[in-house]
């Protein structure tokens, strides 16, 4: 063979080869791009699973990781699974935010899920400036009014659910009966204290007296000399803004010393512990709530029932709580999903502003947001407890907030 003949030879081995390499490299990216573009969508859980208000945290912490299996089993968002990242911080305002700082530090969390009101009130200013997404467990006003940027409230609030409950007081009140007495029991917490100097005025505005306020420590196991302590004042309505293990409590014995009285209760107060610590004594006692429950006729209710009898076999009854997480679970992935392709934490926070009217298949009533106003559903609904079925009984159908 001639040199001549040899150097094309060569020519063309390298000329191929520098094709396969070519080749090689851009299947290497566009394989590197897919990977990219498939990325799992992270989501930051932060609630008390050991703490004190663990009997309702942990459903709603399950809520939210279930509707993520349930995404999951069926394709994710646009093919990519959800993950959420879950941390424990025992209801303790540091561990929380500690875990906080960890998660909009972490670049690849979208949004973050919180829980309490202390910390959510300490977490809420600095959402703006570190740009991320934030849903908080807390239904506390100071939240949303004025609004923080990236803070959003599925539902109503605190102030707005003891609004509620003391217009159903003085509708339902007998005239004969003088003014409207009513004494206020609550948690010694953010959450506790956040609704009081808004009922103070509603009370003053309706004509409602109030007689005593207290508050209950985290640790509670009997409130007989709380309840010794108002009897003499003769309440004949009692308010628990309080989580349901001390709510429990508080309707165990303070009907065993106030009978006559009607004992009435925010959301985070129902459970169906109540019926295990307090027994027939939760018999009419009055909750208000933003979610509607197992027993309802709400049709995402049965599906979740069917979900998890398909999966499980079984479909044992479910709290109030896990409904609420399933529900905030489903509204962030739902504004994800909506998002883009590749979505950023402020097109997400753009586009839960131009959220309307989102329906949760009868969850919650309809959610909207707007630069303005960062409380979602506007409809609140109340409950009736029902000792003989172990029951919330719903009273009527959705209620308007009124302006008060």
């Amino acid at each position: 063979m001639s040199l001549l003949n040899v150097s094309k030879v060569t020519l063309k081995f390298i000329s191929s080869l520098y094709l396969l390499c070519t080749l090689l490299l851009l299947l290497l990216f566009t394989f590197s791009l897919s990977a990219e573009e498939k990325q799992s969508i992270k989501l930051g859980l932060l609630v008390d699973l050991s703490g004190p208000t663990s009997e309702i945290s942990m459903p709603y912490a399950d809520g939210v990781r279930e509707y993520a299996n349930y995404l999951n089993e069926n394709g994710g968002i646009k093919g990519r699974k959800v993950e959420i990242e879950t941390f424990d911080y025992r209801y303790e305002i540091p561990k929380a935010l500690t875990a906080f700082e960890k998660f909009y530090a972490t670049p690849s969390i979208l949004a973050i899920i919180g829980w309490g009101t202390g910390d959510s009130m300490r977490i809420a200013p600095v959402t703006k400036e570190k740009k991320i997404l934030f849903i908080p467990g807390s239904f506390a006003e100071s939240l949303v009014t004025p609004p923080f940027p990236y803070v959003f409230v599925p539902s109503s609030t605190y102030d707005e659910e003891v609004g509620v409950l003391l217009k159903y007081i003085k509708d339902n009140h007998k005239k004969s009966s003088g003014k409207p007495r009513l004494a206020i029991l609550h948690h010694d917490s953010g959450f506790g204290r956040a609704p009081i100097e808004y009922a103070k005025k509603v009370c003053e505005k309706l004509g409602i007296e109030i007689v005593s306020i207290n508050s209950m420590d985290s640790g509670i196991t009997n409130a007989t000399d709380i309840f010794k302590n108002i009897a003499p004042l003769n309440p004949q309505y009692v308010i628990l803004h309080d989580t349901a293990r001390r709510t429990s409590v508080g309707i165990r014995d303070g009907k065993t010393v106030l009978p006559n009285a009607q004992f009435l209760g925010t959301y985070y107060s129902i459970s169906e512990q109540t019926f295990e610590i307090a027994g027939n004594k939760t018999d009419g006692y009055i909750a208000i709530s933003p979610y509607r429950g197992w027993n309802s006729d709400a049709k995402e209710i049965k599906f979740i029932k069917d979900y998890l009898k398909k999966k499980y076999s079984k479909s044992e009854p479910k709290p109030i709580h896990y409904i609420q997480g399933w529900a905030v679970c489903k509204l962030l992935t739902s504004v994800i999903a909506n998002s883009g392709n590749n979505p950023s934490r402020e097109t997400l926070q753009n586009n839960f502003e131009k959220l309307s009217n989102f329906d949760l298949n009868g969850l919650t009533s309809p959610i909207s947001f707007s630069p303005s106003m960062h409380k979602g559903a506007r409809k609140l609904m109340l409950l009736r407890a029902n000792f003989s079925t172990k029951n919330f009984d719903e009273i009527g159908p959705w209620m308007d907030i009124p302006e008060l």
